[in-house]
């Protein structure tokens, strides 16, 4: 019995390695493979994104629609994290409410891919409510395309919202 034990043993370990061998190199390649198409940090594009970004943001606290609407493509939507999704008009009003006592990018990591970007970020967000306010942060997912030369935002997702203690 105890030579079956290490038996069992000892092809566990090996079948371990060589699944563990395997996910490397299939990682590796994965490595490699990375799309040759992304532009490289700080790219033309890549800087037009950041500005962008910043420039919505300070647009939304301020309600300024003008410049949103431009911004945003006809068939713009924003998902809340909590599923709620607005249309281009829906959120435009929210705006203009100017419910938001500010908006600042934390984090943000921008994929290019041709016409096409991708915004993986953060946003420290303070919201006027009924009872002064509330602050969280936002991870969000947007994505853009380039139409007719100017960059249009498509979509924003909320994924992740926590409350930020009150200091």
């Amino acid at each position: 019995m105890n030579y079956l034990n290490r038996w069992v043993s000892l092809v566990a370990v090996i079948c371990t390695t060589i699944l563990v061998s395997q996910h490397s190199r299939a990682e590796n390649r994965i490595r490699q493979a990375a799309p040759a198409t992304h532009e490289t940090e700080n790219s033309p594009a890549e800087t037009t994104i950041r500005a962008l970004e910043q420039r919505a943001e300070e647009a939304t606290v301020s309600g300024d629609t003008a410049f949103l609407e431009t911004v945003f493509a006809s068939d713009f939507t924003y998902a809340r994290t909590t599923g709620e999704v607005e249309n281009k008009v829906q959120w435009l009003q929210h705006v203009a409410r100017k419910p938001f006592i500010s908006r600042k990018i934390v984090a943000m990591d921008i994929e290019i891919h041709g016409d096409v970007a991708v915004v993986h970020g953060q946003l420290d967000v303070a919201v006027r409510d009924d009872h002064g306010g509330h602050a969280n942060l936002v991870k969000y997912l947007r994505v853009y395309q380039q139409r007719n030369g100017q960059w249009q935002m498509l979509t924003h997702r909320g994924l992740e919202e926590t409350a930020k203690p009150v200091t």
